[in-house]
């Protein structure tokens, strides 16, 4: 079987996750991986994985969908896949239907819990925001929090996915910590759910995990430990999490606690638009369907 051709620009955070989300897809192949910087180089080599040596333009013409996740814009014309780093002006890019780019964690996660939900008029978030990952520099502040003002990037992807729900008000503090950002929730609905509804349309989700803290899973250290015992690759989670705890309705009103891996999160995403722009017969539904099947976040039904 002739297997779509998908290239991979920049293996950096999210790259080396799109590569390895890649190799388990039935129905394309990872073609390579374009990464000037010799010490990622070096680890792409040392994994096996295959490194492009060719000049990049040559390259990615010989590919049928590439993700870029660093760098630059093509200098060709391939179709493409923009991983959320990329800068927000990406988002739709005009009428051209052969480039797309997946917003940021947050947006996403934030809209898988909207979409399970009766229509969300206002959504409020106080979050928890990591600082960063032990590769970035200059980021990382220790024994201080710091209230974030302004993302603009992010922003933007968020007033994007949400539009209809207005305001979205999320005031943000930076952490001292690198895995994941927490969000205090309270989304004000059209008509009331009650609590076991709203709990059961989040577990019907596949890119929604719902478990309880008193099960073992009461901070979030424990969580990134539990998708190592899963052998998840690194430990990460590209499902949103929910305490089930946290999660109370009053009146059209529901609070709950989510916890969201920034760099897991969007890599469902990006390879259902790398399968709209390889696969462009398949459905939505069914695009979903392959990808939560072949990253093991399939629901029994």
């Amino acid at each position: 079987m002739n297997l779509p051709a998908i290239g991979v620009i920049g293996y950096d955070q999210l790259g080396k996750r799109v590569a390895d989300a890649l190799l388990r897809q039935p129905d394309m192949r990872l073609e390579g991986i374009f990464d000037d910087d010799p010490v990622r180089a070096r680890f792409i080599q040392l994994r096996g994985l295959p490194l492009v040596a060719k000049e990049l333009a040559t390259w990615a013409s010989e590919c049928q969908v590439v993700v870029v996740c660093s760098g630059n814009v093509l200098p060709c014309h391939v179709p493409s896949v923009y991983g959320p780093e990329m800068s927000a002006s990406l988002h739709g890019a005009g009428e051209e239907t052969t480039r797309t780019r997946v917003p940021c964690a947050d947006a996403l996660a934030l809209t898988r819990l909207v979409e399970c939900l009766p229509p969300v008029e206002r959504l409020f978030s106080s979050c928890a925001r990591c600082t960063g990952s032990g590769i970035d520099h200059g980021i990382a502040r220790m024994n201080s929090l710091e209230p974030l003002f302004e993302l603009p990037d992010e922003d933007a992807d968020i007033r994007t996915l949400l539009a209809g729900v207005e305001p979205v008000l999320i005031r943000r503090t930076w952490v001292p910590y690198t895995q994941s950002h927490v969000h205090h929730l309270k989304l004000d609905l059209a008509t009331p759910i009650p609590r076991d509804a709203a709990l059961a349309a989040f577990q019907r989700s596949p890119r929604i995990r719902v478990a309880a803290g008193a099960a073992g899973l009461n901070n979030t250290g424990l969580l990134q430990e539990y998708d190592r015992d899963l052998g998840r690759p690194r430990g990460d989670r590209p499902e949103v999490f929910v305490w089930e705890e946290t999660v109370a309705t009053v009146d059209r009103s529901l609070f709950l606690t989510i916890d969201v891996n920034p760099q897991a999160t969007p890599v469902p995403d990006v390879i259902d638009a790398v399968r709209q722009l390889a696969r462009p017969s398949l459905s939505p539904a069914a695009r979903q369907q392959i990808t939560n099947r072949a990253l093991g976040m399939e629901r029994d039904e």
